[in-house]
């Protein structure tokens, strides 16, 4: 055992030496599509800076390289990539005054809602430096589907708000966005909050509370996709309830019991599925 030890933990520190190389050759490679673009931009050729930058980035993305790549879009007059590009720059490092004075540069130009959503298409951090007055409940709910930690953003009096339909922002977030519950207080996770999550696409269902672990949650997550029926504990996998999720998604059929695909296949030929269609 103890020979074995020692192979594994040499394989290991070998590993970890390539994969230190193979990052190190990457950064070198980025570095210089970098160089190319800065020489691409002080040329004042943007386009072939920017396809440079992107290189780089793709490579190995610098806040160096973002704010650069910025730059050109900026001279471009492409304003929501420019404050993209600055506020992923000023992500990667937040206390560097240069990237804040762009991002503030950038916000600037930023005179219209659309060239916001643009922006946070681009980059979720955007939203956290939108103005609170454009900050309306729908564009909200667009920033958090894009990226879920924009719910941190989103001003308290929207978080506590509800429609013309009465339906609380907390289930509209959630429905468009099922992680959003993870940033929602423990104490007002109720049972309805965790339905609507469970019918979103995101929302994984082993942070299902046990208290809430009931056949009808189980059903409404497999009839949204399919796929949620690997997650379901296998005490709660029915016939019925496979069934539901390989209707929705016949590649969830790896995921019913061995005991219970014949059931399964034989229901969905009685409903006029087609059984070889199943993998």
């Amino acid at each position: 055992m103890a020979e074995r030890k020692k192979r594994i933990d040499a394989m290991k520190k070998i590993h970890g030496r390539l994969s230190t190389m193979e990052e190190e050759r990457l950064a070198e490679e980025a570095r210089s599509h970098s160089d190319t673009g800065d020489t691409f931009s002080r040329q004042n050729d943007y386009d072939n800076a920017i396809k440079e930058y992107t290189l780089a980035i793709r490579l190995h993305g610098t806040a160096a390289c973002y704010a650069n790549r910025g730059n050109c879009y900026f001279k471009k007059t492409s304003w929501a990539k420019a404050l993209a590009d600055y506020c992923e720059a000023l992500r990667r490092e937040s206390q560097n005054k240069t990237y804040q004075d762009l991002v503030s540069a950038g916000q600037e130009k930023m005179i219209t809602t659309e060239l916001w959503l643009a922006a946070i298409e681009l980059s979720g951090y955007v939203f956290k430096f939108m103005p609170e007055n454009l900050k309306t409940a729908d564009f909200c709910r667009d920033a958090i589907v894009t990226n879920v930690h924009n719910f941190e953003y989103v001003p308290e009096a929207i978080k506590q708000s509800k429609n013309a339909k009465g339906i609380p922002f907390y289930h509209i977030a959630v429905k468009w966005n099922g992680l959003v519950l993870d940033h929602i207080p423990e104490n007002l996770r109720t049972p309805e909050l965790y339905r609507a999550a469970v019918q979103s696409n995101d929302f994984d269902l082993e942070y299902l509370p046990d208290s809430l672990s009931t056949p009808e949650l189980y059903l409404a997550a497999v009839q949204e996709s399919g796929d949620a029926l690997m997650d379901v504990p296998e005490e709660f996998k029915t016939a019925e309830l496979c069934l539901a999720a390989v209707m929705q998604n016949d590649g969830a059929l790896k995921h019913v019991p061995e005991a219970l695909k014949a059931t399964v296949l034989t229901k969905l030929e009685k409903r006029g599925y087609d059984k070889t269609d199943c993998h």
